[in-house]
């Protein structure tokens, strides 16, 4: 049987990884807080599109574009983690910016306009149009 390119599978494999991706991080933050002599860990930068947090934060506004699937976003509760991200600092201006997108696309359906009002959206995007950068208001103005 053919699986259909928007199916539940699909967000369900997101929040796997970014599951994984968080139990993978508190198991190496353990391991090398339990030696005593380790060495440092070598600092890498890398720009966003290689941290892993932009990504998972980037296939949730992918997934966001599909109406099929932003029915199962707003049921699984990804609005909530969406809105805390638009905190100051809580995130750099690129996955801010992913968030404003997913949620800017999740805002077109009717349907999803009260659950997004309901998440708290407004206070955290008019914080955004008081304090943010240009590119954040732009984002924050495509929610609305």
């Amino acid at each position: 049987m053919k699986q259909r390119s928007g199916s539940r599978g699909n967000l369900l494999h997101i929040a796997d990884a970014g599951k994984s991706l968080v139990s993978a991080m508190l198991k190496r933050s353990n391991s090398y807080s339990s030696l005593k002599q380790s060495p440092k860990p070598v600092h890498v930068e890398r720009t966003p599109s290689y941290d892993a947090f932009a990504t998972v934060v980037e296939s949730l506004a992918r997934v966001a574009c599909s109406p099929h699937m932003s029915i199962s976003m707003v049921s699984f509760g990804f609005i909530p983690p969406l809105i805390n991200i638009l905190a100051p600092s809580a995130a750099s201006t690129h996955v801010q910016l992913c968030a404003l997108r997913a949620l800017a696309h999740l805002a077109s359906h009717r349907e999803h306009v009260v659950a997004i009002h309901d998440a708290g959206a407004i206070p955290a995007l008019v914080a955004i149009l008081v304090e943010g950068s240009a590119e954040l208001k732009v984002g924050a103005l495509e929610v609305v």
